[in-house]
């Protein structure tokens, strides 16, 4: 055989294993034959961050996020005041404001908690370190600083933000989707479309990416039983809780309670202490997913082609959790037991294992093994790039 031919054959199989892993990502950016989604100019990608997650984390999950096949209006990202010496110049002042404050009796007056900002204002691009990752300069990137609220910042601000703007109580303001994610995730480009065509489809529901069933002991179970994730479903599934680190999507007016009398009030805006249920605090996944059963907001996990990869190299949180004398799951147990009326408002209740109505959900072994596949090409992607 001549030379050229066995060099041929020695890399071919490399060749074809990378054509393999690539070409189902490759698909997914594929964007010829979509149909442009009319929430997609709309979204907010919200989420929060600190300091410390100012490197290759944050980095790929920007970087991801603007990579989408629908991309969002705009990406929040809401970091604590404490940090702003450590990504802005000294001297540097915040230039852009929200679109203020409703006046005194409109209808959207009443959702406003004084303990939040009155406008929002985002930083200056122009003014960041130098150490500041490239993807976050990009325009539809808005950076601010607030009052840290723990891992439930990632919503809030975004949550207040919009209710209280002199939009407020328009139906147009309410129903714009918000995308909720985590800082340490590399999603799959079609995680922004999957949600808002989902969403279009049951406007009046919670739509995630992975979830848990609630079962009736309330107590958390970590285990393969409990846990739901897109890529393994055939078909939608309701679920007790939805997760950030997977993105969900949820809508600002579906935290608006109101009273007999017919004022307004956003229950959730409350801390956590305030409520008697400190552990919410730290798990902002059953925090918002228990106020959302309380409003009778179902949630949902929808299939997806493709998953995600966790890039984390800090973990904020468990050091957070030690710090206060718990860990994750008597914190999850707590506030699952606190919001137990809102679960059994939700009228399901999950059985351990899965039995075989939940079973019918669930993906073919094949086609979850063509999903892992993608993901493995996300992650050479990354790799490579």
């Amino acid at each position: 055989m001549p030379p050229f031919s066995r060099s041929l054959m020695r890399f071919f199989p490399t060749v074809l294993i990378l054509c393999f892993l690539t070409l189902p990502i490759a698909l997914l950016h594929h964007s010829s034959f979509r149909t442009y989604h009319p929430d997609a100019g709309r979204a907010i990608v919200s989420l929060s961050t600190t300091a410390d997650r100012f490197g290759p984390d944050l980095e790929l999950a920007i970087k991801s996020l603007l990579l989408q096949t629908m991309p969002a209006a705009e990406i929040r990202i809401h970091m604590p005041s404490g940090d702003r010496p450590l990504v802005m110049r000294a001297g540097s002042s915040r230039v852009q404001g929200g679109e203020g404050v409703p006046a005194n009796g409109s209808a959207s007056a009443s959702t406003i908690d004084s303990s939040y900002p009155v406008v929002m204002e985002w930083e200056d691009p122009a003014d960041f370190l130098p150490t500041v990752p490239t993807s976050l300069r990009s325009p539809r990137v808005k950076i601010a600083f607030v009052e840290d609220r723990g891992p439930a910042t990632k919503f809030l601000y975004t949550i207040h933000d919009l209710l209280a703007s002199p939009t407020g109580s328009d139906p147009t303001t309410r129903d714009r989707p918000i995308i909720v994610v985590d800082d340490d995730i590399y999603y799959p480009p079609t995680m922004l479309e999957t949600l808002l065509r989902a969403g279009r489809r049951h406007p009046g529901a919670a739509i995630a990416n992975r979830g848990w069933r609630v079962a009736e002991d309330l107590v958390w179970n970590s285990g393969s039983d409990d846990l739901v994730w897109s890529v393994a479903l055939e078909s939608e599934y309701r679920v007790g809780v939805i997760t950030a680190n997977s993105g969900y999507l949820v809508r600002a007016g579906f935290f608006v309670a109101r009273a007999a009398d017919g004022s307004e009030s956003v229950p959730i805006l409350a801390a956590p202490g305030n409520l008697g249920i400190a552990s919410a605090f730290l798990v902002d996944d059953i925090w918002i997913s228990g106020s959302l059963a309380a409003r009778g907001i179902p949630r949902y996990i929808v299939p997806a082609p493709c998953g995600d990869l966790d890039v984390s190299r800090v973990h904020t949180l468990e050091d957070r959790m030690a710090r206060r004398g718990t860990d994750r799951a008597t914190a999850n147990t707590e506030t699952l037991t606190w919001f137990r009326d809102a679960w059994r408002g939700d009228g399901i209740w999950y059985e351990r294992p899965l039995d075989l109505e939940d079973r019918r959900a669930f993906a073919s072994t094949s086609t979850r093994a063509l999903r892992e596949i993608r993901r493995w090409g996300l992650w050479l992607s990354i790799r490579l790039a």
